[in-house]
């Protein structure tokens, strides 16, 4: 969960001050992602089941809507600040429809009514009460899709509704975003809201955290307001999560050093942590001690340990069973709810990522080589074949006269404007498979300094990749040049304090990217 303020990032030669702090957080993020920019970049269009072409593969994204309807995003760099697309929807004919919006105007969002059913039949227009989010040269707005002003665009951000309720900011590249207030956007009313303020986390349930800017410049202070503004907990915490549909959240305390669960009068249920997660089939991992000596155990919805925090690492897998082991670099073994193995995986494997679909993915590194390897285990411990990828994705079946499907077509084509402004951005940035575009395009060894600038912008030396959107882990490549060419590129890894370069590249050699590392 992301409570880094969100500010627009620049991708020239930007390289933020990171806190290692966070550096757990962003080794799963990183686990996660890592190969994901190896892959070209795709552009997405529809087709129906014969593979007859409805929407050309022309757009950065697409998504159902449900009816027969597509919301398609396409690459559009006019704004310095994302998002960067302007949005198009389609019927299941692959007909546009047209609005009657402000001259400077474009869709970057449609926001569909409580209780739309997808599966009703194929619609030729968007439901009246649906609301199109819109950008202008002043900002963002909201309007129906008659044309209907609801929300001038003239502000810094609006946040995702909840049952109706919009938080509205104001803000700029270089001031961090306030709720101005909240839209009621059934009635038009401008609710007040606290005061220097801004809300955190998903922002969709009836009880919403918020932080609010103290006086004095003394640090954020987190409490929670209803859907409409209203404050019903004070701001009093020094970081507050989401509430559950248990009816408990995870608070970090006043004094930034442990975590708690409350309720939803703001009153502390439980026992401080210091680390906490959310609970899972009536369990929850926490943590207790110091870093180096801080071990992790389960604990039930009466905070007694089910099992005893003695873990080094603790991870859910799936329902009553864990991935655990007891000391830094140990062997990964799967437990129950008692503690009693079930099985335990190769020695090799050093990092356990999600679960999903039956399937455990792990990674593997080879000391030997330098490298990483992926592979998933089944729940009984088997080693799994790699999946194979689709041509192609269902994007939902409904009613009609055939099926629509997602057809993502690869785009090894450099686009010097797209790595410059990436329009796929959503707070992070990830343009490495543009620079894998840009390797297998240019002989970068021997390049002039001029000529790499205009294609890649920013200040020749150090260019930012990749990173996710509280930048707190950066990856980088940065080059190297003598009489104003290129001599040599190497990437940058960084995470925390912690600053790790690969080695330098000098000939113009088909080279894998991203480059293989070892886990940090």
């Amino acid at each position: 969960m992301d409570y880094c303020r969100r500010r627009p990032a620049r991708p020239g030669g930007f390289l933020p001050d990171l806190k290692a702090s966070i550096y757990a957080v962003c080794v799963a993020l990183l686990l996660a992602l890592h190969g994901s920019s190896a892959q070209a970049q795709a552009k997405v269009g529809i087709v129906d089941h014969a593979g007859k072409i409805i929407v050309p593969c022309e757009y950065r994204s697409a998504r159902y809507l449900g009816q027969g309807l597509f919301f398609l995003a396409q690459a559009d760099n006019t704004f310095s600040t994302p998002p960067f697309y302007v949005g198009h929807i389609v019927d299941h004919d692959g007909k546009e429809f047209t609005f009657n919006l402000p001259s400077d105007c474009s869709i970057v969002d449609v926001i569909l009514p409580q209780g739309f059913d997808q599966q009703v039949g194929l619609a030729k227009a968007l439901p009246a009460d649906a609301l199109l989010k819109i950008r202008g040269f002043k900002g963002f707005g909201l309007s129906s899709p008659t044309g209907k002003q609801i929300l001038e665009p003239s502000y810094y951000s609006i946040g995702p509704s909840n049952g109706g309720f919009f938080p509205v900011y104001t803000g700029s590249e270089d001031d961090p975003e306030t709720l101005a207030f909240v839209l009621d956007a059934a009635t038009g009313d401008r609710l007040a809201t606290p005061e220097q303020s801004h809300i955190v986390g998903e922002g969709k349930n009836e009880l919403v955290p918020f932080g609010q800017f103290q006086k004095g410049g003394a640090s954020t202070l987190f409490g929670y307001m209803a859907r409409n503004g209203t404050v019903v907990i004070k701001p009093q915490f020094s970081l507050a999560h989401d509430f559950n549909p248990d009816g408990t959240a995870i608070v970090r305390t006043a004094d930034g050093k442990h975590y708690a669960y409350i309720d939803k009068t703001g009153k502390i249920i439980s026992p401080e942590y210091r680390t906490a997660q959310d609970f899972q089939n009536d369990m929850a991992i926490v943590g207790v001690g110091e870093v180096p000596e801080r071990r992790l155990g389960l604990v039930d919805r009466q905070f007694n340990f089910k099992l005893p925090p003695n873990f080094f690492d603790l991870k859910p897998l799936f329902p009553g069973m864990y991935a655990a082991r007891t000391i830094p670099d140990g062997q990964f073994s799967a437990i129950d709810t008692n503690g009693k193995v079930l099985f335990s995986f190769p020695a090799e494997v050093s990092s356990i990522g999600a679960a999903s679909d039956n399937r455990i993915h792990t990674g593997v590194y080879k000391p030997d080589a330098k490298t990483w390897r992926w592979q998933d285990f089944d729940r009984a411990g088997n080693p799994l074949a790699p999946q194979e990828a689709s041509p192609s994705q269902v994007a939902k079946q409904y009613p009609g006269p055939g099926d629509r499907f997602l057809r993502w077509e690869t785009d090894n084509h450099f686009d010097s404007e797209e790595f410059k402004h990436p329009s796929d951005r959503t707070g992070g940035l990830n343009r490495g498979s543009q620079f894998a575009n840009f390797l297998r395009s240019y002989k970068v060894i021997g390049m002039p300094k001029t000529k790499l600038v205009k294609l890649l912008g920013g200040d020749s030396h150090l260019y930012a990749i990749s990173y996710p959107s509280c930048a707190h882990s950066v990856e980088s490549i940065e080059f190297e040049y003598a009489n104003d060419k290129v001599i040599g590129w190497r990437d940058q890894h960084q995470v925390g304090q912690s600053v790790t370069n690969g080695p330098w590249v000098r000939s113009n050699e088909k080279i894998e990217w991203p480059r293989p590392r070892a886990n940090q």
